[in-house]
């Protein structure tokens, strides 16, 4: 009876802190729609492309046709008033019926496929009900979008109640998550990453479950789960390659090859059923099932070296992984925040390497950092703060992926997240490699790519912390949270003044 009310004791905490986390999300999500981010178009990417998608399906009834439809007529107005923050005249932009004028650009995230505009059209037209006013509708569609949010944080706790994790590791990511500024931001403006970011965490779960309990409901869902991925964002097809290939490791290592082939054809038939009107349409307009903008061919004859050395890539990513916010102005990780995070991610390494009892590869790890320091920031050129950071990450996951004492099935998970991040990361870099081909600089560097890992990413940093129980370890979550928000509450302030 003792250990029950302790266990009832214990789950009733950790419901109260997953309700304080969600409710802090939610007052924040409201906030940085309404009163943060003002009520215009090119605050956040691509904002005009995906409302003009979204009142495109509310007025046709059908889905917009690659290289043919143009962005709408109001929303392009508006998008083009941008600049005028100070002034009221944007409000008078009113939409009373949408109008896909010629002239206007094209519409070039009509790429994306339909799931996420599916969702907010309904949203869209009922708050045209109410009122014809732009600014207004914009407003609603981005509190439409916080919901993706919240769900978030409720399947990351799902998520860690499978992994076991201790309620230090467990506070960390929450606040990660729930403090982190360009997270908050995604999830309070219109774009379909909020969505993709959501399912791919969602998928994760169900495909844990599934590896734990082996039960076939929840193979099902984790295949329909994949597929709305791939109806929300193409790019979220690249995380779903990490995803097959550890179920596939877990079904033949359980259930043999016999039957990891049946639940492959059957999650290949459902998964088909789902894209396939997607996939067949566009094969049909535009002779290629997944269709594109187009990749513009190399104009500049630039190389990998110079890419990352004299172009800056890696740290332009950093900064822009760390806290990316807004589109016409933006404003990303000052040194402050790059070096506190280095800081953070060092010492967590550091704990890796006090756990090491071999004094050998303590020295080998020594002399590998070194020739790697001089290696990245001699001749890569990348800044220092950026240099520590990624040398720590892969310290602390050489060691969660080898060391001798950790369970088999967490070793596992770890070399699963770490194979996905590294995936992630290599083709993002060429995608982002051919556009500085094409563009002479680089561009499209934004941390929200990289989000469909955010999870992941979090787990394997800090879940050093298993490693240690300390008794003021506990206090690390409190630590962590007290500098995110300090950094959020700078970045409002930044914003307030931009816009």
């Amino acid at each position: 009876m003792r250990f029950l009310k302790i266990n009832d004791s214990h789950s009733t905490k950790k419901n109260i802190v997953l309700f304080l986390f969600m409710s802090i999300f939610l007052i924040k999500g409201i906030f940085y729609a309404v009163y943060i981010t003002p009520p215009l178009l090119n605050t956040s990417p691509d904002d005009v492309g995906h409302i003009s998608y979204i009142q495109y399906l509310a007025s046709e009834r059908k889905l917009p046709i690659l290289f043919e439809t143009t962005l709408e007529d109001s929303s392009h107005r508006l998008f083009e008033a941008y600049g005028e923050v100070r002034n009221v005249s944007f409000k008078n932009i009113l939409v009373t019926e949408e109008k896909f004028i010629k002239d206007n650009s094209i519409n070039w995230i009509v790429q994306h496929p339909p799931l996420y505009y599916l969702i907010m059209t309904p949203v869209y037209l009922i708050t045209k009900l109410f009122t014809s006013q732009l600014s207004m509708i914009i407003i609603v569609l981005r509190l439409a979008t916080i919901p993706l949010g919240l769900a978030c944080i409720y399947v990351i706790n799902k998520l860690m109640d499978i992994l076991k994790v201790r309620n230090t590791v467990r506070y960390c990511i929450l606040s990660c998550f729930v403090f982190s500024m360009p997270i908050q931001y995604y999830f309070s403006n219109i774009t379909n990453d909020s969505l993709l970011i959501f399912l791919c965490i969602l998928t994760l779960y169900f495909l844990l479950r599934y590896t734990i309990k082996y039960q076939v409901k929840d193979y099902n869902i984790f295949v329909v789960c994949c597929a709305l991925i791939v109806m929300t964002k193409y790019t979220g097809a690249l995380i779903l390659l990490g995803y097959v290939a550890y179920f596939i490791y877990k079904s033949l290592k359980k259930t043999g090859l016999k039957t990891t082939i049946k639940l492959c054809v059957r999650g290949g038939i459902l998964g088909a059923l789902i894209v396939s009107p997607v996939f067949i349409r566009n094969f049909l307009l535009y002779g290629n099932p997944v269709a594109l903008a187009g990749a513009q061919p190399p104009l500049h004859d630039i190389t990998y070296l110079q890419f990352i050395r004299e172009k800056g890539y890696i740290d332009l990513l950093y900064q822009a992984c760390l806290a990316l916010v807004g589109w016409g102005n933006l404003i990303v990780a000052d040194y402050r925040l790059k070096w506190i995070s280095a800081f953070i991610l060092s010492s967590l390494a550091f704990l890796c390497i006090l756990k090491v009892t071999n004094k050998t590869v303590k020295l080998m790890t020594f002399y590998s950092c070194l020739i790697s320091v001089y290696i990245l920031f001699h001749i890569l050129t990348i800044g220092l703060s950026a240099i520590i950071s990624i040398i720590s990450f892969f310290i602390i996951s050489i060691y969660l992926t080898t060391a001798q004492s950790m369970e088999l099935n967490r070793k596992e998970v770890n070399i699963f997240f770490f194979g996905t991040i590294v995936l992630v990361f290599l083709v993002f870099m060429f995608k982002h490699y051919e556009i500085c081909l094409n563009r002479g600089y680089v561009a499209a560097v934004s941390g929200r790519y990289y989000y469909i890992a955010i999870f992941p990413f979090q787990y394997l940093i800090f879940n050093v912390l298993e490693e240690y129980k300390f008794k003021y370890t506990k206090y690390i979550p409190i630590l962590i949270t007290s500098i995110l928000m300090s950094f959020e509450v700078q970045t409002i302030v930044r914003c307030i003044e931009k816009w």
